[in-house]
């Protein structure tokens, strides 16, 4: 998975060999607006994508840029907790 938007951005650009990564997803229900979903559909276009992998690819990338500008701030026992489940759940 992408850790950045220029990350996903790179990847289309460089056209590098898709990795499967689905047994470490998890399925969201989200949202956008109209206008973001014409933006997602001519950007799955232009990179020969379906938009519900890409739409991942991104939601994961933007959720790790706002936690890493987020963390500094964080509780120590909210990142104490995070880390176990981690260890837990993505590295056991």
């Amino acid at each position: 998975m992408a850790n950045t938007l220029d990350d996903i951005i790179d990847r289309y650009t460089k056209v590098p060999p898709y990795v499967d990564a689905r047994d470490r997803q998890r399925a969201v229900t989200v949202k956008i607006t109209r206008e973001a979903m014409i933006m997602l559909e001519t950007v799955a276009e232009h990179v020969g994508k379906k938009k519900t992998p890409l739409l991942g690819e991104i939601a994961d990338a933007a959720v790790k840029e706002v936690f890493a500008g987020l963390e500094a701030e964080m509780d120590e026992g909210l990142l104490n907790y995070m880390h176990q489940r981690m260890q837990e759940e993505v590295n056991p």
